[in-house]
């Protein structure tokens, strides 16, 4: 009888303990739940990557656009090359080019779409691969200068880990994961989309 007593104590001593870790568990998550804590970082830095991008591509315009980068960017010249005007489409219509998903990085955001993380990493993914070619160019280039390389080399070699750093935390993060949940269809503005 005291056997069978002490059992029945424990399996509702058992179902006590898990009672409290789902109420613990689910406490946590709601307190998680919502644009705080480190995405306050990621939204601020998403707020200046547009005005970046065009910033440093309409200030590389002017750079190629002088006489001395046109005669070395210009096919048919004596001192063309390719290689220069390659890079000179990377830092300018390549780097205009991605504050288009840019802004819409920011709206999926902002609306906590769930598709947040997977476009972030891809742009993410985009500027690193855009960072990649130019330090390629710049470093084949016999023509560059080692201050110029190294002026494209480290920024480069910063951008790239700091973007590793948020593509990691935006896919393991618990915060992003129980935060951008929501679809198109469930905002009142975006009545033409049916996503599930």
């Amino acid at each position: 009888m005291s056997r069978r007593l002490c059992t029945d104590q424990g399996i509702l001593l058992t179902h006590h303990r898990r009672g409290l870790s789902r109420s613990t568990v689910a406490k946590a998550d709601q307190e998680l739940r919502g644009l705080g804590g480190w995405l306050i970082v990621l939204a601020v830095f998403l707020m200046g990557v547009p005005w970046n991008l065009f910033s440093h591509a309409e200030k590389a315009g002017r750079v190629f656009a002088t006489p001395e980068m046109k005669a070395i960017t210009t096919p048919g010249t004596p001192s063309y090359d390719p290689r220069w005007q390659m890079l000179s489409t990377v830092e300018t219509s390549a780097t205009a080019v991605a504050t288009v998903p840019a802004i819409l990085l920011i709206v999926l955001f902002f609306l906590r779409h769930r598709s947040f993380a997977m476009a972030f990493s891809l742009f993410a993914c985009y500027i690193i691969s855009l960072g990649g070619v130019r330090v390629y160019l710049v470093f084949s280039t016999p023509s560059a200068s080692e201050a110029y390389r190294n002026a494209v080399l480290q920024p480069s070699i910063l951008s790239t880990a700091f973007l590793v750093v948020w593509i990691t935390y935006v896919f393991r993060s618990r915060r992003v994961r129980l935060t951008f949940t929501r679809q198109f269809h469930q905002w009142p503005f975006f009545p033409f989309f049916t996503v599930s």
